[in-house]
């Protein structure tokens, strides 16, 4: 249970430090991201740098944050929706395959986002002392969401082509997973309230 904790945290917090990579080369965030670190000001144990090994970043996990920053929720400003586009075109996709891929990125986070939710309704629920079973319960969740990205992942051929698929895996090799690094997560009773 406790390595399925850290396997699920270290998926957010390596799309979080992608986000923040990428949004920051976009210029979409400028500030810098909050970590947790310990008394002395010390980062967590570092698990995987995409830098030096990229491979050893989860597809899902770079997958993920393609998907939440190509194709932006309906509520999004222009602004949002204009660094979208760009961030779509940045996969060297062409206009029509890239079209293509935010239309089924859009649809996929449509999915995800459900998921997304019943996560967040029981973290607000029960945190920062969650049980067995709701540590369960969002494993679960987890494996769904997993489930989804690979099945975006297996369906690009048939929608982008072979030839697009292939372009789309060393984009998110050479400048997603590059920029993500994973950490270690803090035990629980960090969050926990004494």
């Amino acid at each position: 249970m406790k390595l399925q904790r850290i396997v699920f945290v270290a998926g957010l917090v390596i799309c979080l430090a992608a986000i923040l990579a990428l949004g920051a080369r976009s210029g979409a965030i400028r500030a810098g991201s909050k970590t947790h670190q310990d008394k002395s000001g010390r980062l967590p144990q570092l698990i995987a740098d995409g830098a030096q090994q990229p491979d050893a970043i989860p597809d899902w996990v770079a997958y993920d944050f393609l998907l939440h920053s190509i194709a932006p929720p309906a509520t999004a400003t222009d602004r949002d929706k204009k660094i979208a586009d760009a961030l779509a075109r940045e996969t060297g996709l062409g206009n029509i395959k890239t079209y293509v891929l935010q239309r089924l990125a859009d649809e996929t986070n449509k999915q995800i986002s459900v998921l997304d939710q019943q996560a967040s309704a029981l973290k607000d629920q029960y945190w920062p002392g969650p049980g067995p079973e709701v540590m369960q319960q969002l494993a679960d969740l987890q494996k769904q969401k997993e489930a989804i990205i690979a099945n975006f992942i297996a369906v690009l051929p048939t929608k982008i082509g072979e030839d697009g698929a292939q372009e789309l895996s060393r984009h998110i090799r050479n400048h997603i997973k590059s920029k993500v690094r994973a950490f270690k997560e803090p035990p629980i009773e960090v969050y926990q309230k004494h």
